[in-house]
């Protein structure tokens, strides 16, 4: 049987990239089926523009082994284009493998995606740049910006970061819930309801909010949220600005999977979404920043992925 070309994307800095054993392991289940070309990008934008030339070249797959940051470089690329996505989940968070049911041992994630079996999924798109698990701004980009951060450090704090694996993550939204000031931004939200194609307009104050695709956050946190990849719907949480301690009580929440109050953290559903900041922010998507400003338009994109599961 003729083997069909498949590009593997390494990130070599990925937090499990330095696991002995896992390539040989990996690159022996799928070489069962696929003809693998091994590249190893030295950043995000090199991940990119080898996933375009991946499709252009008649790729069958890209598998990306790394983190959801180097699944949102694929991601541009292969959203759209017909070439199934595969992550061999390396990275801290791993949000879309967890989405996707995937083993945690890249030889059995392997394996599964060596089945080719595929599912699509919608994509979202914010300013023009594409994510497919959650987004925000506010308390929730900085949040997952102080972990990237962190991990990018040299020395201690890297070390740290590490360590600490997806507990970093709660660690920075706690440590930016007791840092926040009195003073919430506003944010007029702008959109195409979902449950009857009205259009809402209404203005909000808060301290921050989720655009969700998918319901796994930060390594394990599951968002109260009925969103599903496939349903052409995304939904905005947003976060009200209560007390500290409510909102600590909140994360709390999260994390043990316990009900939180609608005037802590309330959901509502929409086709297409545009966000207007009253001061400048920075839009986070799949843990990478993906724009900066003060207005923000989010469009999805209906079952524009193919993921291997």
């Amino acid at each position: 049987m003729q083997r069909q070309p498949l590009t593997l994307i390494v990130n070599s800095r990925a937090r499990h990239a330095g696991r002995p054993g896992w390539e040989a392991a990996v690159l022996a289940a799928l070489g069962e089926r696929f003809s693998v070309e091994v590249r190893r990008p030295a950043s995000g934008p090199e991940a990119e523009k080898l996933a375009h030339e991946a499709v252009a070249a008649g790729a069958a797959a890209v598998v990306v082994a790394g983190g959801d940051g180097t699944v949102n470089s694929a991601l541009q690329a292969l959203a759209g284009s017909g070439v199934p996505l595969g992550v061999i989940p390396l990275g801290t968070g791993n949000d879309l493998a967890r989405q996707l049911s995937l083993p945690a041992e890249p030889a059995r994630a392997a394996e599964r995606i060596a089945a080719l079996r595929v599912r699509a999924s919608d994509v979202l798109r914010v300013n023009g740049r594409r994510f497919c698990t959650v987004g925000g701004l506010g308390i929730v980009s900085r949040s997952a910006l102080l972990v990237n951060r962190a991990r990018a450090h040299p020395g201690l704090l890297r070390w740290s970061a590490a360590a600490l694996g997806t507990l970093a993550y709660r660690l920075s939204a706690a440590a930016q819930v007791v840092q926040l000031g009195d003073r919430a931004m506003r944010v007029r939200v702008r959109g195409c309801a979902a449950d009857d194609d009205s259009r809402v307009d209404y203005s909000v104050a808060t301290y921050g909010m989720f655009v969700v695709n998918h319901r796994s956050l930060g390594g394990g946190i599951t968002l109260p949220v009925e969103s599903k990849a496939d349903d052409g719907i995304l939904e905005l949480l947003t976060v009200h600005p209560v007390s500290r301690p409510r909102l600590l009580d909140a994360l709390a929440r999260l994390v043990s999977g316990r009900p939180i109050d609608p005037a802590v953290l309330s959901t509502r559903a929409f086709r297409a979404l545009r966000l207007d900041c009253d001061s400048e922010d920075e839009f986070v998507g799949d843990g990478e920043s993906l724009a900066t400003g003060r207005a923000f338009d989010i469009v999805l994109e209906p079952l524009a992925i193919q993921l291997l599961h």
